[in-house]
């Protein structure tokens, strides 16, 4: 046989080993296809989840900044009447 083949059919064996190990086996020693496929529709859902979760808290926190911005800038605007303040209780 030549160098050639040998070469190519080792790298074809090397190929094959690799793939075969991105698969879990099962009780048998058998390749499990259904739980690798399980995995990534897991691995999937989870960064879905997290994205989602990222966005309800920038949302949240855009909006108590709003409203924090907000309440600032109409203190600033509204004159507060200084015999509402001399009557709190110290």
């Amino acid at each position: 046989m030549s160098d050639n083949f040998l070469q190519e059919f080792n790298d074809l064996r090397s190929r094959v080993e690799k793939l075969e190990g991105a698969f879990p086996k099962d009780e048998e020693g058998l390749l499990d296809y259904s739980t690798h496929k399980k995995f990534h529709k897991e691995s999937k859902q989870a960064k879905e989840d997290f994205k989602k979760k990222r966005s309800d808290i920038i949302k949240s926190l855009v909006e108590w900044a709003c409203i924090a911005a907000a309440t600032i800038l109409l203190s600033h605007l509204i004159p507060i009447d200084q015999s509402i303040i001399s009557n709190i209780p110290k």
